[in-house]
């Protein structure tokens, strides 16, 4: 009775090697296969806040600029976003000086400058309308870029 139950649980031992040894030649063939078809795939840019990603990886600015100078097509639109974001961000200061020069010297009867009020608002126009056109300008630089992924 011993002998038959050590060899039945021998023939058991043998069967669940077999079955774990078969389960790990698949599942290598199948993670092999899949690293494989996707290194094949393009990798696109994508924007997700607060910037960019490249296969899942969010990318800095520097990296941003290296992908997209690959694609010499986008390079001129990548060139108009960063010199738009440049002078938009650079009229930010003289708005909230204007502004602040607007207002009254602590007297409450004092009057606004009219002049100071009316430069603040159009620097800060100025600015929005500038960082709007740089973002508009570097999303077309990506889409060149994903349309000629080199």
């Amino acid at each position: 009775m011993k002998e038959t139950l050590h060899i039945v649980l021998k023939f058991i031992k043998i069967r669940m090697m077999k079955k774990c040894i078969c389960f790990l030649l698949v599942f290598s063939f199948i993670n092999a296969h899949s690293q494989d078809s996707t290194s094949k795939q393009k990798s696109i840019i994508y924007k997700s806040w607060p910037g960019y990603k490249l296969n899942g990886r969010m990318l800095k600015e520097k990296e941003l600029k290296a992908e997209l100078y690959k694609v010499p097509a986008g390079v001129p639109y990548y060139q108009k976003a960063h010199t738009s974001k440049i002078i938009g961000l650079s009229l930010i200061p003289p708005a909230i000086l204007f502004a602040l020069l607007s207002k009254p010297n602590g007297d409450i009867s004092g009057s606004y400058k009219a002049g100071y009020g009316v430069a603040s608002i159009f620097c800060a126009g100025a600015s929005i309308f500038f960082v709007l056109r740089s973002s508009k300008n570097k999303k077309k630089a990506v889409q060149i870029y994903n349309k000629n992924i080199p």
